[in-house]
């Protein structure tokens, strides 16, 4: 076997495992989802996820019903986070388990990519949830959208 075919199987391993891990089977299609999500530097869209499936997994195309469901599915246990943007379309990114999940809106083209990490972040999320019980609220879930100009909207 090839070095390259060698690690294609090994990340296979790793993405059938996390998918068991949160209690999901590892079929051919949320594993395709899986490698898709994690070729991507920025969130996906349904339509953007379908149309780069074939070129990243070797199944048989998958139905848009299979990927809705295998998408909100992913999302329920917390292995992607769901975004939607200020155009009202739903994107999908890899890793939301730490809680913040950031993101960076561009008002003019929606285009949409992860905030850089700071560990001040999380600190300042715990501080609005302690204002928030202050008031009597209970907050469960806080993200942080900045929206702005892009490099390629601003020149």
């Amino acid at each position: 076997m090839s070095r390259a075919k060698a690690v294609v199987k090994a990340r296979r391993i790793e993405s059938a495992d996390l998918l068991r891990a949160h209690g999901l089977r590892a079929t051919p299609a949320a594993l395709a989802v899986l490698a898709t999500l994690d070729a991507s530097s920025a969130p996906l869209t349904h339509e953007a996820i379908a149309a780069r499936l074939p070129q990243t997994t070797p199944v048989a195309r998958i139905d848009r019903v299979t990927l809705y469901r295998v998408l909100e599915r992913m999302t329920r246990c917390g292995l992607l986070h769901r975004f939607q943007g200020q155009d009202r379309i739903w994107r999908f990114a890899l890793g939301a388990e730490g809680g913040l999940a950031g993101m960076f809106e561009c008002t003019r083209c929606h285009s949409v990519a992860p905030l850089p990490g700071d560990p001040a972040l999380p600190g300042l999320l715990a501080q609005v949830q302690r204002k928030l019980r202050d008031q009597g609220l209970e907050g469960v879930a806080a993200e942080l959208t900045v929206h702005g100009l892009c490099k390629g909207c601003r020149t």
